[in-house]
């Protein structure tokens, strides 16, 4: 059965065609049929597969176990059979397979230097064919590494996960027991101390240090209490003001008592860095696909005061600007939202410490963005700092894991910070855009107030 390339040159030679056109899955010619002259693709894309003498097809694709596997594929301009036809081969070395509608034009070439332009022609293509696959194969080999890279890191999670959390769990667990039995104690013997303690382990409330500082010195003057009083002080009542309100017997028992308040907020702060520590292992394991537990009724201004407190030893000696609004409630992870902010504001500290930037500020606000024709309703929450900008090669790739712009050394960080936030980010179906120039470096994250039911 002669094959349609043969019949398109046995029509074109009688002069009633040049073109002959192809559908999908249609063979052109097959592997050792006769090549009766050079035919050049117009339009689709041509696959060439061979079978090797001998060698057995099993399992393998039916393509494959019909025609051999696939050598290359060639689009419009490669001239069919021209290797064969300038060699005077008595077939072709491969079956032609049409991708898609193809269509073909018969060449006569009359000399041998335009069917020299014809093979050259072709092994140009060919050439720019295997150097696009050669890209596209190392390219995949990165992606592979990468991928076996996330496999080991949470293969590793997973066999520290377990003891972490249960060392964690204790921890937790005691501070309850401590908090609630300390507790019960200072209610039976002395109210004021109680209610000092009570003060300190409800404490969520996050103050910039600087507030704090005028409020305590103000009170050391004009109290005549010591500083560590006046700090406690400064922290139940950051208005000055209040101050003309309190009463002399209640500015006495914080004077004397001041480290019932101490030891409420430390236990408070123990609790909060436990339940972090639970979430944080919980957040890596993200990188390989892990569920979260988000729930209605997370406060995003009070994940953003957590994430302070959890950095408050970090971002003392800098300034911190708040502009919290309120915002509704939405349906989320607090643990999750703690971690964003913490690795936003986290580093930014380092970026201003490293380059030492003068005036190191942290501004973070929060804000309510109501629906519009095209959007959902969002809270919004911006950070951002005064240090050097990221370059814009690199603002695609702080989202990679193992990537990391800081110097080696003890806080430099593996790189994984960001990919777990975008990751995150992500399977809350947020938005994040960031900004960076010269002026400040803001990360802007949208979180939506509900999430698609599953």
């Amino acid at each position: 059965m002669k094959s349609p390339l043969e019949h398109t040159n046995e029509l074109s030679s009688s002069g009633k065609t040049e073109q002959l056109t192809f559908h999908t899955g249609e063979i052109l010619i097959s592997q050792g049929e006769r090549c009766c002259s050079i035919y050049r693709i117009v339009s689709g894309t041509v696959c060439a597969h061979a079978r090797a003498e001998g060698e057995l097809y099993t399992n393998c694709a039916a393509t494959v176990q019909r025609y051999g596997y696939k050598c290359f594929q060639a689009g419009a301009g490669f001239n069919l059979c021209a290797e064969e036809y300038a060699e005077g081969m008595p077939g072709s070395r491969y079956t032609l397979l049409a991708a898609g509608p193809v269509t073909v034009e018969r060449l006569t070439p009359t000399e041998g230097s335009e069917l020299l332009a014809l093979v050259l022609q072709n092994s140009r293509i060919l050439q720019q064919q295997l150097a696009s696959q050669a890209a596209e194969k190392e390219r995949m080999a990165d992606q592979l590494q990468r991928a076996e890279n996330a496999t080991t890191l949470a293969q590793l999670t997973a066999g520290v996960a377990h003891e972490l959390n249960n060392a964690v769990g204790v921890l937790a667990r005691r501070t309850d027991f401590v908090s609630t039995a300390l507790w019960d104690f200072l209610e039976q013997t002395d109210k004021n101390n109680a209610l000092l303690f009570s003060f300190g382990i409800e404490d969520t409330n996050y103050i910039p240090t600087r507030d704090l500082r005028i409020a305590s010195r103000h009170y050391e003057k004009v109290l005549g209490l010591s500083q560590a009083a006046a700090k406690v002080l400064a922290h139940l009542f950051p208005d000055k003001n209040d101050a003309e309100l309190l009463a002399p017997q209640f500015v006495e028992k914080v004077q004397k008592n001041y480290c019932f308040w101490e030891m409420g907020h430390d236990l408070r702060d123990m609790k909060v860095a436990a339940k972090q520590a639970t979430g944080i292992v919980r957040a890596v394991k993200l990188l390989g696909g892990g569920n979260s537990m988000r729930e209605p009724g997370c406060d995003v201004v009070q994940s953003v005061k957590d994430a302070l407190m959890l950095l408050h030893n970090k971002i003392k000696r800098i300034n911190v600007e708040l502009d919290l609004q309120e915002t509704p409630a939405i349906t989320a992870d607090t643990t999750e939202l703690v971690q964003i902010w913490v690795n936003f504001i986290k580093n930014g500290w380092d970026a201003m410490t490293e380059f030492n930037t003068p005036n190191p500020t942290i501004r973070v606000s929060t804000a309510y963005e109501p629906a519009t024709a095209s959007t959902q309703d969002y809270v919004v929450v911006s950070i951002s700092n005064n240090g050097p900008p990221i370059a814009a090669e690199h603002i695609d790739n702080i989202w990679k894991a193992n990537f990391s712009t800081k110097k080696l050394g003890a806080d430099s960080g593996l790189g994984l910070g960001l990919s777990i936030v975008r990751r995150i980010i992500d399977t809350n179906n947020a938005r994040v855009d960031v900004h960076s120039d010269e002026q400040a470096t803001t990360f802007t994250v949208r979180l939506p107030l509900t999430q698609p039911s599953i």
